[in-house]
């Protein structure tokens, strides 16, 4: 009743910590670095990967360049819808061809005359029905030497595409025959 009293309490007012006015801002941009983060060490590990990935290839290419020295090989890639055939060392130094890919017409000229059209098909049927080619022939060296020459390859992709492969120098064992 009357005697009751009545005590007034002004209700305080207090500022908001930056956490609850901010929370959900603060929130996104730790998630944004947190990712940002995780994506940058996924990044270097990639990185570190590609590394080790690139310097055995190169160790696992210096091995097979030397093997492929010792054995008188020569491998080859011809990219047919360019016209451009590349080849290692070894073939390329004994016909005197140039270090850069070339025109399998320009193979086709230092290849012995009576052997030119035999090469010639076995390389067109290689390429246009997948199955692999097998043919002997004699090149002629810079100085004037005949070399057989024995190249084994496949189609990468029949009808065009590449045209992939090994040539070894057989003189040796055809001078034997």
């Amino acid at each position: 009743g009357p005697s009751e009293r009545y005590t007034f309490v002004a209700p305080r007012f207090r500022e908001p910590t930056v956490w609850e006015k901010y929370g959900l801002e603060i929130n996104i941009g730790i998630a944004v670095l947190v990712i940002q983060a995780v994506l940058i060490a996924s990044l270097l590990l990639q990185r570190r990967s590609r590394r080790r990935m690139a310097s055995a290839l190169e160790e696992s290419q210096k091995h097979m360049n030397l093997a492929a020295r010792a054995a008188r090989l020569s491998l080859w890639n011809w990219d047919v819808a360019s016209d451009r055939l590349w080849a290692t060392n070894y073939l390329r130094a004994r016909a005197g061809l140039p270090e850069t890919p070339i025109a399998f017409e320009e193979v086709l000229a230092k290849v012995h005359p009576a052997d030119r059209e035999q090469l010639d098909h076995a390389v067109r049927k290689a390429t246009a029905t997948g199955e692999e080619l097998d043919v002997e022939y004699r090149m002629t060296e810079q100085d004037g030497t005949v070399r057989w020459i024995a190249e084994r390859g496949r189609a990468g992709q029949v009808n065009g595409g590449h045209l992939l492969g090994v040539a070894v120098d057989i003189t040796e064992r055809k001078l034997a025959e």
